[in-house]
């Protein structure tokens, strides 16, 4: 596997939606958190959903590649999840991408293509959003989100939730 180099500050970041556009007020905290943190952020057009615009799969998809091939961006991360990544394919070439390998940041809808790059030997980070940090999170939320991107590993603290069993058993399954 490909381990993409951790971030820092001073860092670019490209936020892009190749899911699903979202107002403003649904990820500018995130884009706040980014900024504040020392990294430079470049928001894709994409994102902003336009009166009587809707991107369309190719734009999406054109939009993503242009951010993973610029030199300075050090990480691509997914404002949002919703639904439309799995139409990207066509216009996506997964091979070349592969061959620069960058920190890969999103869930939800993101994860199709978390699954490509997968197959192609990169490791991605299946991580908070900027549109997760639209409300107030837990301290450690951020922390960990911090950790994971710039290289350290994360300390689940004990005020984390624990997970619960809801149905005992065993499941198999592809």
């Amino acid at each position: 596997m490909i381990k993409p180099q951790a971030l820092k500050p001073g860092d670019t970041i490209a936020v892009v939606a190749p899911a699903s556009p979202a107002p403003p007020e649904q990820y500018q905290a995130g884009l706040d958190l980014l900024r504040k943190r020392g990294y430079n952020v470049l928001v894709g057009e994409c994102l902003v959903p336009h009166k009587n615009q809707r991107w369309n799969d190719s734009a999406r998809a054109e939009e993503l590649q242009r951010a993973w091939f610029d030199p300075e961006v050090k990480a691509v991360l997914c404002a949002r999840g919703g639904y439309g990544c799995a139409r990207l394919f066509p216009y996506l070439n997964l091979e070349e991408m592969a061959k620069q390998p960058k920190l890969f940041i999103g869930f939800s809808d993101i994860t199709i293509l978390h699954l490509a790059f997968n197959r192609l030997g990169l490791v991605t980070l299946y991580a908070p959003m900027p549109i997760t940090f639209s409300k107030p999170r837990e301290p450690w939320v951020l922390q960990m989100w911090w950790d994971v991107m710039e290289g350290r590993s994360p300390q689940i603290p004990p005020e984390a939730p624990k997970p619960i069993t809801v149905t005992p058993g065993v499941a198999e399954g592809e």
